[in-house]
């Protein structure tokens, strides 16, 4: 089958599959469709909705419970990263402050795709250089590491130990402790 999903929709990033087979695909307009196995839409969430412009070039992460996280480009009013519930409707929405003003809002973008951790948390880059972990439950803020050289567009890998691996355009990996013991394995893929 196929599933046409717009016109100007440009695909950037991998579709994510939930635990239910439904398939989530992050196109550039700013626009996440939710597509069921057998190709039919189900929904569709725009960043518009909710008073956000962007693009998304990540792709984005289902937990066990069919929520869906992902990060925008080119935001405004800011870049920011969502979560979405799994009846297409916002759960919530999390925008970096302390963004130091010396800096070109073009440059805080979160290109990277999301890590879902067996801690609860959600992982991710953001261009500026900054690795975030959010409670899935509310998108409040648990931890921020500033990389403090290079630009993050890479996603972040856990092991079983718990040590979030991400590199930068620079060439550098960096090995952050993290209270997750590995991937949540109740997320789908």
């Amino acid at each position: 089958w196929t599933c046409s999903l717009g016109v100007n929709d440009h695909c950037m990033a991998s579709p994510a599959i939930g635990a239910d087979g439904i398939i989530y695909v992050a196109t550039q307009p700013g626009l996440l469709y939710a597509v069921s196995k057998d190709g039919q839409p189900i929904w569709t969430f725009d960043l518009a909705s909710v008073g956000f412009i962007g693009t998304l070039r990540s792709s984005p992460a289902v937990d066990s419970e069919g929520n869906v996280y992902f990060g925008i480009n080119y935001g405004n009013p800011s870049s920011a990263f969502f979560a979405i519930k799994p009846d297409g409707t916002l759960k919530w929405i999390f925008e970096p402050s302390d963004l130091p003003d010396d800096v070109p809002n073009t440059h805080f973008d979160i290109y990277s795709s999301p890590a879902l951790g067996s801690d609860s948390l959600v992982y991710f880059g953001q261009e500026f250089g900054r690795v975030y972990a959010l409670r899935r439950s509310d998108g409040s803020l648990a931890a921020m590491a500033n990389t403090n050289s290079g630009i993050t567009w890479s996603s972040p890998a856990i092991d079983r130990k718990g040590v979030l691996y991400i590199s930068d355009i620079s060439g550098r990996v960096y090995a952050l402790q993290t209270g997750s013991k590995g991937l949540d394995t109740s997320a789908a893929w």
